[in-house]
């Protein structure tokens, strides 16, 4: 389960990383299009996607050093704070209604964007 929910994130928030492209150096979907009801949840699946999922961020993890003796001397095991997939699931209605949302706001955007392009090229004819 965790998997899925770490894929969708990642998915999701892509538009909204730095990325790196060929002919635009710099490709970054503008936040302008998630609705102000799911900023915080937008920010919370950045932060996760961010320091949990496509990066290993220590403060995420939280490690904590252990010493136990054994026979040959001491072992160091290192403990890391676990993600809960319960508090993602619990936000999964939330979650899809944002994803939902931001889709609709960029294929309205889309919409305007190729309503002007075909306004532009009547015009030329």
């Amino acid at each position: 389960m965790l998997a899925l929910i770490r894929d969708a994130i990642v998915s999701y928030i892509r538009p909204f990383s730095k990325n790196r492209g060929r002919i635009f150096k710099k490709i970054r979907l503008d936040d302008c299009f998630v609705p102000s009801k799911h900023k915080a949840l937008h920010k919370d699946l950045l932060r996760s996607r961010d320091q949990v999922f496509a990066h290993t961020d220590i403060d995420a993890h939280d490690p904590t050093l252990a010493r136990f003796p054994v026979k040959s001397g001491y072992i160091y095991p290192i403990a890391f704070r676990n993600l809960s997939v319960k508090s993602f699931v619990d936000k999964l209605p939330e979650i899809s209604a944002l994803i939902q949302e931001v889709h609709n706001a960029i294929n309205a955007e889309k919409q305007i964007i190729e309503s002007q392009w075909l306004d532009t090229v009547k015009m030329v004819k």
